[in-house]
């Protein structure tokens, strides 16, 4: 009867440390599963910043474009403007020579 009352006390120790042992990993568990949550949400919130920033980079580059287009419209009618001060030049030292010339 001692012996098995030893027995006894052997395994219930043991089965106290088994047990204080799932507790600790149960907690561990819950400590994981709740980093991994947090995790998920701050990815949620990477994609939809990232997201964000794609469509502003996209409004950014479409106003680069229209601003690139009436840069080279301006350019093209600089050239068309000169071209004609060019030709009223061009004539009014014609005119002036013709005058000279009377």
């Amino acid at each position: 009867l001692h012996k098995a009352e030893e027995t006894v006390k052997v395994r219930e120790a043991r089965v106290a440390a088994q047990s204080s042992e799932v507790h600790r990993i149960q907690d561990e568990k819950k400590a994981l599963e709740e980093k991994l949550h947090k995790a998920g949400e701050t990815e949620k919130a990477s994609e939809t910043k990232v997201a964000a920033q794609s469509a502003e980079l996209r409004q950014v580059q479409d106003a680069k474009k229209v601003l690139e287009q009436k840069l080279h419209k301006a350019e093209e009618t600089v050239k068309v403007r000169e071209a004609r001060v060019a030709a009223q030049s061009s004539e009014v030292h014609r005119i002036q020579d013709e005058k000279k010339a009377l």
